[in-house]
């Protein structure tokens, strides 16, 4: 990720999406672990990853907060 991609999330999609990140600049990939949301901000998350060439995977299998009260949202380039 060349370009920088956190900014952008935070602008372009913000909260409740964009909390609890962080940015693994060796894997290149961006991991959030947002709380309960909607459809409309899950859909303005896959309109930012279709405008930036990124791809996302969703899933419960992490350490962040084992409690289950978040979901781990890990973005990358489509090419990965």
């Amino acid at each position: 990720m060349k370009r920088n991609i956190r900014k952008l999330l935070d602008e372009d999609v913000g909260f409740p999406i964009v909390d609890h990140s962080y940015h693994k600049k060796e894997a290149e990939k961006i991991y959030l672990y947002p709380y309960p949301c909607g459809k409309e901000r899950y859909q303005q998350l896959i309109n930012f990853c279709n405008e930036h060439n990124l791809d996302f995977t969703i899933g419960a299998d992490h350490t962040y907060n084992p409690t289950g009260s978040t979901v781990e949202i890990k973005i990358f380039d489509e090419k990965s």
